[in-house]
């Protein structure tokens, strides 16, 4: 969670902000939104203020960071009544090697990443990685022998 200028009021129980994030199961809280599959573990997030834990009150939105595990492409908040309900946020989504979604919200609470129900579960490795990873493995090798090959070489006179 990163919390951007001015985004949390000042509050009267102390200066010190205490963050909790806690992971969840996010089907414990509710089936995901149709068309959806869960694509990681829900968080939740709490901001509270002094030993007394007053939540805090958002002036401005923070925003909020998931992985995704395979094929994510936006967040869900949970809501509703007990929290069975999950709602589609605004997300940007940062493929690559990080698998990662943002979301700006005004309000703290549950958030899971989600992925389109048809999505496999397994991302597969593209054969060009281990192509690079062979292409490095023999590279290697050829610098061993040679190296072996130019001290076994006697000193000329």
């Amino acid at each position: 969670m990163i919390f951007n200028d001015g985004s949390v009021a000042a509050g009267a129980a102390g200066a010190v902000l205490t963050v909790t994030i806690t992971p969840l199961d996010p089907a414990a809280l509710g089936p995901p939104p149709p068309g959806r599959r869960f694509d990681g573990n829900a968080c939740r997030f709490r901001a509270a203020y002094g030993r007394d834990g007053t939540l805090t009150r958002l002036v401005r939105p923070v925003t909020v960071v998931l992985r995704y595990a395979s094929y994510g492409t936006e967040i869900v908040q949970a809501g509703g009544t007990a929290q069975r309900t999950w709602a589609p946020t605004p997300t940007t989504r940062y493929a690559g090697h990080l698998h990662l979604l943002v979301v700006n919200t005004a309000v703290l609470g549950v958030f899971a990443p989600v992925a389109p129900a048809d999505a496999p579960y397994r991302q597969e490795t593209p054969w060009t990685t281990y192509a690079v990873a062979a292409a490095f493995v023999l590279f290697g090798v050829f610098l061993l022998a040679r190296r072996r090959t130019v001290r076994a070489t006697p000193d000329e006179p």
